[in-house]
């Protein structure tokens, strides 16, 4: 009861964090899209790379993946000349961190090392960038709505119904009946939004298919995130969000859906 009560609490203060920013506008949601990637960053290279040893090197490769992140998240609200600053700042950034390669050219884990420095940076960074781009056009509430009612969805379902593996080798517990309920609640989500949302697009179709893609990738998200733990054998990313685990494990299917949603609705909508 106590840790459903942690669990609660946690999880209100997380919702309300996000809300918050993005009411409080697109310059608030993006420092807090940067707060989350710099944790989420801390958080996947503490699984894939500093537990083998906090080295110099690592360390330096650490605070370089930081500072890009940051760059990376941040240049959406920086104007034209701040993006084109930060562009150059996120180059410098990957060019110093393969030069640091060359100085722990002696570790037979050099270029694995380096190959989760560049994993981290396109998992983590981009996508909440593309989230705040999301903000923007002010898709990104409809979007995290839709993400909470899949996960609600498919846990409501799953838990009643659940009789069918949907991916058993990485998620024991997740069904195809729960995929299919986490369906409809994300396309219920979607429905309202157009009648009810503040977006600027009002067509329904455009988001029946958002919510279809909100479910599917929301999904891809979470399993990709159990291969990560699985892999470097961790139950949860961190423990920072008491009853929750880390900040990876929150942010996990908005990290596939963000770029998505940004592409589909520059294809279809603006």
């Amino acid at each position: 009861m106590k840790n459903l009560i942690t669990r609660a609490i946690s999880g209100i203060v997380y919702i309300a964090l996000i809300i918050g920013a993005i009411y409080l506008g697109t310059s608030w949601t993006a420092v807090l899209m940067a707060i989350f990637g710099a944790l989420a960053m801390y958080e996947y290279h503490r699984m894939a790379v500093l537990d083998q040893g906090y080295t110099p090197v690592r360390l330096l490769s650490f605070a370089l993946a930081e500072i890009a992140a940051f760059l990376i998240i941040l240049s959406p609200v920086s104007g034209l000349f701040g993006m084109l600053l930060m562009a150059a700042g996120i180059s410098v950034c990957v060019m110093l961190r393969f030069v640091l390669t060359l100085y722990d050219s002696k570790s037979p884990s050099a270029l694995g090392d380096l190959g989760h420095w560049v994993l981290s940076v396109l998992y983590v960074s981009l996508p909440l960038a593309c989230a705040v781009w999301l903000d923007y056009e002010r898709i990104l509430l409809p979007v995290f709505v839709m993400i909470w009612l899949n996960d609600t969805g498919a846990y409501c379902t799953g838990s009643l119904l659940g009789r069918h593996r949907l991916f058993e080798r990485l998620s024991p517990k997740k069904s195809w009946e729960g995929f299919w309920g986490g369906m409809l609640f994300c396309v219920g989500g979607g429905i309202a939004t157009a009648y009810w949302g503040n977006t600027g697009v009002h067509n329904v179709w455009i988001w029946v298919g958002a919510g279809i893609l909100t479910c599917i990738f929301s999904t891809w998200g979470d399993l990709f995130e159990s291969l990560i733990k699985r892999t470097y054998h961790m139950k949860d990313s961190g423990n920072i969000i008491p009853g929750h685990g880390g900040i990876l494990d929150r942010i996990d299917s908005l990290l596939f859906v963000a770029p998505v949603i940004l592409l589909y609705f520059i294809l279809l909508a603006f």
